[in-house]
């Protein structure tokens, strides 16, 4: 397979991307907007501040962005934090009872099992495994010459691609 280099200016390319949300959306717009695009429900603030925090139906809702934060409360504290059982009710039927969802010990043990995976010289290993097929995915859709395409299973391929390829050495395609 012919290796794809992207020009320099694709570097610069920025995606499109919802409008922020209005800093004070009722609750039925909020809920509307939660239906159609969870990205758009936040508002310009969860991206330029490092702790975002918002009253969301009835409850407290707390962004981090800030990595002392996300550390305080996911590997410092994480019993001191929780999710709703509206969330885990959501979340659970979609993600099992993976690390996303899990709490307690088994959370912990979730979190110290896959934790060596993730180190950055570990990561470091994998980054040519992605990056290739990545590259490989930018030059078939600059190939297709169309204006349009349907991202979602070019998106949903690339990700198996990657899993194969970082996983098990294999190349789907």
């Amino acid at each position: 397979m012919q290796t794809y280099v992207a020009p320099e200016d694709i570097r610069t390319f920025i995606p499109p991307h919802p409008d922020p949300a209005s800093e004070n959306l009722s609750p039925r717009q909020l809920a509307s907007l939660m239906r159609t695009n969870n990205i758009q429900v936040w508002s310009q603030r969860a991206y330029e501040e490092e702790v975002v925090v918002r009253r969301f139906f009835g409850r407290s809702s707390v962004l981090f962005n800030a990595p002392e934060a996300i550390r305080h409360v996911l590997v410092d504290h994480p019993e001191a934090y929780g999710r709703t059982r509206a969330t885990l009710r959501i979340l659970k039927p979609l993600l099992g009872e993976g690390l996303f969802t899990s709490e307690g010990a088994a959370w912990r043990h979730q979190r110290r099992t896959l934790a060596p995976a993730f180190t950055p010289r570990s990561v470091e290993l994998l980054v040519p495994h992605i990056r290739s097929a990545t590259t490989e995915m930018i030059g078939s859709l600059a190939a297709t010459g169309k204006e349009r395409v349907d991202l979602f299973p070019m998106i949903q391929r690339l990700a198996l691609e990657i899993a194969g390829r970082t996983m098990f050495s294999l190349e789907i395609g």
